[in-house]
């Protein structure tokens, strides 16, 4: 699992779209993003990671042991971001736009 929180008291990291993000795709690994920035909106749209609140601790622990006791729920998301990627989000993909 890949882990990315990002304080969004800061703008940028609340609208941009962390290289985190694709890279977990890219190797299939479920990611752990905070819901208040910009990448949880792809996050639970390809359902390939878990959205939690930034400042809820609690979340964040309960999201790792989610995803560290259930390697059923690990492959799945991890196959669902990779999917995308491969759609969606590769290098290849984004120079066409």
């Amino acid at each position: 699992m890949v882990i990315a929180l990002y304080g969004p008291s800061v703008p940028n990291n609340r609208y941009a779209s962390p290289n985190k993000l694709f890279e977990a795709m890219m190797c299939s690994k479920p990611i752990i993003v905070n819901r208040e920035i910009a990448a949880a909106k792809i996050v639970e749209k390809e359902k390939c990671g878990l959205a939690i609140y930034y400042d809820k601790v609690d979340s964040i622990k309960r999201a790792i042991l989610l995803l560290m006791n259930d390697p059923y729920l690990r492959l799945r998301l991890g196959e669902n971001g990779r999917k995308a990627y491969e759609k969606r989000y590769s290098w290849e993909m984004m120079e066409k736009i």
